[in-house]
């Protein structure tokens, strides 16, 4: 009777405990992928604080798979904790488990836990093992390690691994041609065999999946990618595939960023950018389903514009790829009308419509273009581009567009990335002008540069535009950005507003409507910005993490001599939060404003971090944590009481 009462009370601490390390996951840090390091299968992470409080039950008990979790204690100032291998591989739970780190698992399938749901709310959930893994990559933004090489060639057989690595990238490809199977092999198990193999002892993630030759295929069933995990999939020549299951892509829906698949039977995308699973795919930042059917509309039709299939290549493996393009140049002194143009297209696809029987019922599609290149363009005027799709849309050397008309787009346009350069935005039209922007719901990426764009209105973004991930506003001579100007892109990662000459951001700019645990990359290089450019709460209403550099390798481009402490202060205190300084920005120190930044605690002070190298598709690298460049490239934390004598006079 003692033992079964000791057992109950055993598994009631276990599992309080488990919930206590789930609320310390949501209320700080962010978590990131360490399986690559110590060549443990990807599905591995690590969780690490200093746990004085756990027994040794706790670790013990939750031994039966092989998830880690990392978290990096920002609360208490310490070092991040890294495991080793020796602390994972070979060793004991209880020689694992110490001071400053426990290693814990997924938890049991009936284990309760709590999750965020879309509405921001903490709800409690019922969580199984296979669902563990995504919930936590739904708390921060995780990002697998790019250094894993390919497995030995034996285990991946008859796919085959390819590496391709510089400087800056480690990338490996796995590719599966159904001509090299043999006849009694079917496609749809390849991937399960070759999952199995590699097992728990080698990494199942390649940055590329390539897909080719599968004449037999029909679906990508639940189950057809086994346990890989890929960021960048291309199919080919797959023509008898029609369908994705909803759950096919579960494992990779927070990874997953480039979907592409040529000749095969899927519907266009166009058709279902809101179905599972695309729709679901919050990272997604490209999705192309090309026909084998690439056909150019008459020349007449077109004309002055020219329409050709373009050939180039992914890279870094040379992947070949078709894109229907067309081409508007302006050349020769010809006038073009894009509304014209594209309202003879769909003209065109009523006529045959009209011209077949009506008891073929013939579906006739609307036209359908990858890119389309407006070059000198004058004007983008109501219905612009009728009822033709596009994906990509190129505006350039536009000098002479002053606006976009806020019903340009037809109301169900898929487009997903827009590129404006050149253009002459006339200042009493740019709300107009970001009306028509913000009215493409599927848009994922934006790139406005050397345009005239003064100022970024007020609400600018009200519209919600789901899957934006990336805004790049350069070299646009912006000089200031109004109120709540993104507020309702909930999804949006990078926002990059370079080059620029800005004069006020204005209360509230980056302030937003939903609340996430995935960081916003903030840049603001090269502006000009001086002390007084930050409107008070500047900063404020951003509810998510928000990593903000005013850093360019090779120089300094700011005018700014000391941080405001109504400002920053409230910013810093927010522990997801960061400040990436370039080391030749050099502040005045002796400043009394800048006294504020040895007041504030030590953890909020290790906010502050000297940028080593920006990418802006990976996580920053850094230096030091805790720096603030003064004269000469000293830090601030470095030689306290000569700045605290300093300051002695400060009134």
């Amino acid at each position: 009777m003692m033992i079964t009462f000791h057992r109950i009370h055993q598994r009631i601490v276990e599992m309080f405990e488990l919930q206590l390390m789930l609320l310390f996951l949501i209320d700080t840090g962010p978590i990131d992928r360490t399986a690559a390091s110590y060549d443990l299968d990807d599905s591995t992470i690590s969780l690490s604080w200093p746990s004085p409080f756990f027994s040794d039950t706790a670790a013990k008990s939750l031994t039966d798979n092989r998830r880690y979790l990392k978290y990096h204690n920002l609360y208490n100032g310490r070092d991040h904790h890294h495991l080793h291998r020796q602390q994972i591989i070979g060793r004991s739970v209880s020689s694992i488990t110490n001071d400053s780190t426990v290693i814990i698992t997924s938890p049991p399938k009936s284990n309760q836990m709590f999750a965020a749901s879309s509405d921001s709310n903490i709800i409690n959930k019922t969580v199984t093992d296979e669902h563990f893994l995504p919930l936590a990559d739904s708390f921060v933004n995780v990002r697998p390690q790019q250094h894993i090489g390919c497995p030995p060639t034996e285990l991946v057989r008859p796919c085959k691994c390819l590496e391709h690595h510089n400087d800056l990238f480690f990338r490996t490809l796995l590719r599966c041609n159904g001509s090299d199977f043999k006849y009694e092999r079917r496609f749809e198990n390849i991937l399960l065999r070759l999952s199995k193999r590699l097992g728990n002892r080698h990494s199942k993630y390649f940055d590329w999946l390539h897909l080719t030759n599968m004449d037999a295929v029909r679906k990508i069933t639940k189950h057809f990618f086994a346990d890989i995990r890929f960021r960048h999939l291309i199919i080919e020549d797959a023509p008898q595939l029609k369908h994705l299951h909803p759950a096919s892509f579960k494992l990779v829906t927070n990874s997953l960023k480039y979907f592409y698949a040529y000749n095969t039977g899927l519907e266009p995308y166009r058709t279902q950018p809101m179905k599972a699973p695309l729709g679901l795919m919050r990272n997604l930042t490209e999705v192309h389903i090309a026909s084998r059917k690439n056909i150019c509309p008459p020349k007449e039709i077109i004309f002055p514009c020219e329409c050709n299939v373009r050939k180039d290549q992914l890279m870094p493996f040379g992947i070949d790829r078709q894109l229907l393009q067309i081409r508007c140049i302006n050349q020769r002194g010809i006038v073009y009308n894009v509304t014209n143009i594209f309202n003879r297209l769909q003209k065109l696809v009523a006529m045959k419509a009209l011209n077949e029987s009506s008891s073929s019922k013939k579906h006739h599609p609307r036209w359908y273009f990858d890119e389309v290149i407006l070059r000198n363009v004058t004007e983008l005027a109501l219905n612009s581009f009728g009822d033709v799709a596009i994906s990509e849309l190129h505006i350039e050397q536009a000098s002479r567009l002053r606006y976009i008309s806020r019903h340009a787009f037809p109301a169900n346009s898929t487009m997903q990335k827009l590129r404006i350069s050149g253009a002459n935005f006339a200042n009493d039209r740019l709300p107009e002008t970001f009306e028509a922007i913000n009215s493409l719901k599927y848009l994922r990426s934006l790139f406005v540069w050397s345009c005239t764009v003064e100022y970024i209105p007020e609400m600018a973004f009200a519209q919600n535009q789901f899957y934006l991930k990336e805004i790049v506003l350069y070299g646009n001579n912006i000089k200031a950005i109004g109120s709540f100007a993104f507020v309702n892109l909930p999804n949006l990662e990078d926002l990059r507003i370079d080059g620029n000459n800005i004069i006020l951001v204005d209360k509230y700019a980056f302030a937003t409507n939903y609340t996430s645990f995935h960081p916003l990359r903030l840049t603001m290089v090269a502006n000009n910005l001086n002390e007084n450019s930050f409107a008070f709460m500047a900063m404020n209403g951003a509810q998510r993490p928000v990593h903000l550099s005013f850093a360019e390798i090779g120089g300094c481009y700011w005018n700014m001599k000391y941080l405001d402490e109504q400002i920053f202060a409230p910013f810093l205190d927010k522990s997801t939060n960061r400040v990436y300084l370039e080391p030749e920005c050099e502040f005045r120190c002796n400043d009394c404003r800048m006294k504020w930044l040895i007041e504030i605690p030590k953890h909020a002070q290790k906010r502050i971090t000297l940028l080593a190298e920006s990418n802006y598709r990976n996580i920053y690298n850094v230096t030091n944590e805790g720096y603030v460049p003064c004269e000469n490239g000293a830090n601030l934390y470095d030689n306290l009481n000569h700045w605290i004598n300093e300051w002695n006079n400060c009134p």
